[in-house]
């Protein structure tokens, strides 16, 4: 909503696309990695990503709905993007987690994640990388970026630093004013400050 009511010196399809990123649940994996790594309850920053992302299926397509103007020639059905980010986000979740929790053969699959840990990661990580990769490059290809200047890119990372920094606040404010524990406070500023990639990804190649 901030994003929308301030006049950024930008185009609308910049405007359009960080509005689209700050509507989206928390991230999958680095929010709770974070969490962990900083000391806070990893139990805590695991359940609250699952939530976010179970939510963020139902909830961020009405809050693009309320949000994002469209041109009156473009349209935002709502029905097809819940049932596309359950297919991309909800069903995928479900599956990992019923093969890691299964007790077939003494759960074999949390063994050989166990025993896999970093490399899995490894892979993880760098095809999370490789979606961005993947339509910036296609962008560049359709040279829609020979119409990008520069002031552009450095305000949207501003703003998006800005809008971070927010939420960082936002998060510790809470967490302090109710006088939580400091390893629930971590959890719930990393994994409540960060934003989803893929499902924003997946939203605007809708």
């Amino acid at each position: 909503g901030l994003t929308k009511a301030v006049p950024l010196p930008i185009p609308d399809e910049f405007t359009v696309g960080l509005i689209v990123f700050f509507c989206m649940p928390c991230t999958i994996n680095s929010g709770a990695v974070l969490a962990k790594q900083a000391g806070g309850n990893f139990a805590l920053a695991l359940l609250l990503t699952v939530a976010c992302n179970l939510l963020g299926v139902l909830t961020c397509p009405f809050l693009l709905y309320s949000f994002v103007e469209l041109e009156d020639d473009v349209e935002l059905p709502v029905g097809e993007l819940v049932w596309k980010l359950c297919l991309s986000v909800f069903v995928p979740l479900l599956c990992g987690k019923a093969l890691r929790e299964s007790s077939y053969n003494d759960s074999q699959v949390k063994k050989f994640v166990a025993a896999h840990n970093k490399p899995l990661t490894q892979l993880s990580n760098g095809l999370l990388v490789l979606v961005p990769f993947m339509k910036v490059s296609k962008t560049v290809a359709a040279c829609s970026f020979d119409e990008v200047d520069l002031d552009d890119i450095f305000w949207v990372i501003v703003w998006s630093s800005l809008i971070h920094v927010l939420f960082l606040g936002i998060n510790l404010g809470g967490t302090v004013a109710l006088s939580m524990e400091e390893t629930i406070q971590k959890a719930v500023v990393m994994v409540g400050s960060s934003k989803t990639l893929p499902m924003a990804i997946t939203v605007l190649t809708f």
